[in-house]
């Protein structure tokens, strides 16, 4: 049995959990902080397809679930496909962002170190993204 290295990643957002699950199920939104997504095609209810800098890729999410699980499969050019653990945890009146990064067969460290740096200045650009779409939805 083998297990692989991992890193938690996370940050708080001051938008209600329910804002943030809505924000984030929606691929179109992930443009406003993912500056490698270059375009994105829904192909099916939980499907999309998506241009990006390290070429096509395919998102599909676990389907639509109450308590704040986005995990999501990306596939990626090569074919390979990678399970990204997701959670929007509620935290006092706002959310706690959480996603587990591995280390998949044959990363180096270094490539592992370069994908857990990625994920955290993602969530960094996703939060003001995240809060500026809570405040609209709480103005409607």
């Amino acid at each position: 049995m083998t297990v692989q290295r991992s890193a938690v990643v996370h940050i708080s957002i001051l938008a209600p959990p329910k804002s943030v699950i809505a924000f984030l199920s929606d691929i179109e939104n992930w443009k406003t902080w993912a500056p490698w997504i270059h375009s994105v095609r829904r192909s099916s209810r939980g499907d999309w397809k998506l241009e990006t800098e390290a070429g096509p890729m395919k998102i599909r999410f676990v389907e639509p679930h109450s308590l704040g699980v986005l995990d999501h499969e990306v596939t990626v050019a090569s074919g390979m496909v990678v399970l990204n653990s997701m959670r929007v945890l509620p935290n006092g009146d706002g959310s706690e962002l959480v996603m587990v990064v591995f280390q998949s067969p044959g990363v180096s460290t270094e490539q592992f170190d370069r994908d857990v740096q990625a994920v955290t200045d993602d969530l960094a650009r996703l939060k003001p993204a995240a809060e500026a779409y809570g405040a609209e939805m709480k103005a409607e």
